[in-house]
Order: structure tokens, then sequence, then C-alpha cells
């Protein structure tokens, strides 16, 4: 099984070392962070870089956005970074127990179920409707 610290080791150290924000700012932050929990992030992503670690314990927490690294997570070391976590069950409680939550055999349910959606064509049709909208 994989471990959390080494889906970025090869371009950050160890999950341990990633920078982000303390516990006293996110206490701060919680009203932002309530009020546009989108906007707070894309605000600690351009203050603290693509991997950010958040100071919630067991398990940590973190925000991915480089792209080789999102793959790594979601791709190759899956298995190492399920979703049985209270961070996922508190989410749950607000948006369900759909893709965003769900884990294993419930999440390949429901991915099987949308993976039409998602075929070459359909998406095409997709941006044709997009363009000729716009």
């Amino acid at each position: 099984m994989t471990t959390r610290s080494g889906a970025f080791g090869s371009f950050m150290g160890t999950p341990a070392t990633a920078p982000g924000p303390t516990g006293p700012h996110m206490l701060k932050a919680f009203g932002a962070i309530r009020g546009n929990p989108l906007g707070y992030l894309d605000r600690v992503w351009r203050e603290h870089g693509d991997v950010v670690q958040f100071p919630i314990p067991r398990p940590p927490s973190y925000l991915v956005n480089d792209p080789e690294a999102v793959r790594r997570v979601l791709v190759e070391q899956a298995r190492g970074f399920g979703k049985s976590t209270i961070q996922y069950r508190a989410l749950s409680l607000v948006t369900g127990e759909g893709l965003l939550t769900s884990d294993a055999d419930v999440w390949r349910r429901q991915r099987r179920m949308v993976q039409p959606a998602f075929h070459h064509e359909t998406l095409a049709q997709l941006a044709d409707h997009v363009e000729r909208s716009s």
C-alpha cells in the first residue's frame, strides 16, 4: 500500500513539509472559508503553491493543484488515499454520498453509471453546443 507521503515525494519532499496556512490563520479565516470556500482555496493556492497542507490532524488534508501530482493521487496511488475520513463524512452531510464523497464499491458503481456522459463523442457534441451557444 502506498503511503500518503509517497504521493508528492519527487517535487515536494514529504507532505509534512508542504506549505500551508497555520491553525490560527484558519481560525481567523473561518468566516471567509464558510462564506466563500472556493475563494478561500484559490487564495490559499496562490499564497502557498500547487500542494498545500492544511493543519487538520489525522489524516492530514491537502489541496493539490499540480497536474502531475493530481494524476499520481487519483490514478497511480488512488488506493492510498481513501475517503473514509472525518473530512469526507462532514462533506457528505452537505453534498450527499455522490462521486465526490463515496469510496470503494459505492464509488465504482456510481462511476460506471456516469461514465457514458464522458465518452469522447458525447463530449464533442457538448463542445459543439457550447460553441454554438456562445
